[in-house]
């Protein structure tokens, strides 16, 4: 069912948004003396905020930004370190060095590759 926004006041925010529901029964199903549902009378209610709503919004759309941000970080520091071992002699400390720290970073970070 669609949710319906049933008040709404200007100058707090605030509005209700009302989820019908298809039947209004008081006491639920029941089937030979059993309760087998319990239904709600005749809606669920929940009170929102509009401008607590966009708070949210925005922030999550800055975590969601730095999360990008830092993934792209991540693979742009490891294709360094690639290419710092591709141009490594693979006898070399350097070679070791950088294959230790890429493993190393890899495990750190949860990278799957």
């Amino acid at each position: 069912m669609k949710q319906i926004i049933t008040k709404f006041n200007d100058e707090t925010g605030d509005f209700d948004i009302v989820t019908p529901v298809p039947f209004t029964l008081n006491d639920g199903i029941s089937v030979l003396e059993m309760m087998i549902a319990d239904i709600p009378k005749y809606e669920d209610t929940k009170d929102y905020n509009v401008f607590e709503l966009i708070r949210e919004n925005q922030e999550l759309k800055k975590q969601l930004s730095n999360s990008h941000q830092i993934k792209a970080q991540q693979r742009e520091f490891i294709e360094w370190l690639e290419y710092e071992l591709r141009t490594s002699y693979k006898s070399s400390s350097r070679y070791y060095y950088f294959s230790t720290v890429l493993l190393k970073y890899k495990e750190f970070i949860g990278c799957k590759e």
